[in-house]
Formats: C-alpha cells, structure tokens, sequence
C-alpha cells in the first residue's frame, strides 16, 4: 500500500464538515456585522471552490482573479457554486489565495481566516479553519488495516512517523 501522509500524527483529526462550514458561517457574520469583510484564505484550485460551495448560502462572493477560472471550470462541470464577482469595495465574504492580501488594498478594513489541514494544531496570531483533502490520523489508520496490506510505503509531509507507528504495530513500513 502506498499512502499519502501529509497529517499523519494522531493530533489531525477532521471535525464534521457541516459544524466546520457552520463556524466560518459565523465567523463571517460577525466580521459583517463589524463592518469588516471576511476574507478566507485557500489554495485557488480545490480548496476554494470547496469553500465557496460549502458556504454558497453566504453568496454573492468577491474572489481573486487566480480564483475565477477554476470557478468557471467547476461550473462547468456542474458543481453549484455562488455568484463570484471580482474584488472590489462592497462588504462581502472574500476568497483570496494565501499571500494574495495585496488585492485587498483600497478595499476597507479586513479580517482573514486561513483555511487549511495545517490550521488544527493552531497558528499563533492567525486565526483558521482546519479543512483539508488529505487523510487525518483516524483515516489515516483506518484506511492501512481495512486494506490487509502487508506492507506500507508512507509518502509526503509526516511519512517518518508515520512508518514508525505502524512499523511498532508488526507492518512492513518505508517512509518515501
């Protein structure tokens, strides 16, 4: 078996997506209710249009120009997303790819969130959503013995450790 092992460390652990997409709802209310926008930081390809479809009752959504055309292509194959118009001065929740504030300049005062896997053991002074593609831990386990596999290859991010645990468990391991 050969296993991806971005967050393969028992403190990534997913919590159910619904009570996530609920608490950057209102995240982003407060953040209006203030007069601030809310700007949601998140990989232009993927990660963005999940936030957008998880959170398209929030819409109209500004988004960054890197952002639009895989919008499109997600429209394209049928994926409801939000209206999305480019950024501009009207108070509406943003999505901007990480280090893309600078599209922001001119537009008022903003709040951001980064959402991200990396986010759940916290970034100081950066507030976040943990939200990711990758396994967490308890998949991560799940997915290595309901397989049977007699051995294990561990690929990316904690695939050192990730080959000592199951190593300690009786599996062949190789960390890549």
């Amino acid at each position: 078996l050969v296993v991806e092992s971005t967050f393969a460390l028992p403190v990534y652990v997913w919590r159910p997506q619904n009570r996530l997409f609920e608490d950057m709802r209102r995240w982003s209310g407060r953040c209006l209710t203030d007069g601030v926008r809310p700007v949601f930081l998140c990989y232009s390809l993927g990660k963005a249009q999940r936030v957008l479809a998880g959170l398209r009752d929030l819409g109209p959504f500004h988004v960054h120009p890197a952002v639009q055309p895989f919008v499109e292509i997600y429209r394209a194959a049928g994926i409801e997303l939000p209206t999305t118009t480019e950024i501009g001065e009207e108070l509406a929740p943003t999505v901007v790819p990480p280090g893309g504030e600078a599209s922001l300049a001119g537009c008022g005062p903003y709040r951001t969130a980064l959402v991200s896997g990396w986010t759940a053991i916290g970034r100081r002074g950066r507030r976040g959503f943990a939200l990711s593609d990758h396994l967490d831990w308890p998949a991560l386990n799940q997915v290595v013995i309901e397989t049977g596999a007699k051995e294990a290859w561990f690929v990316h991010g904690y695939s050192g450790e990730a080959a000592r645990w199951f190593g300690e468990k009786g599996l062949a391991t190789r960390a890549l």
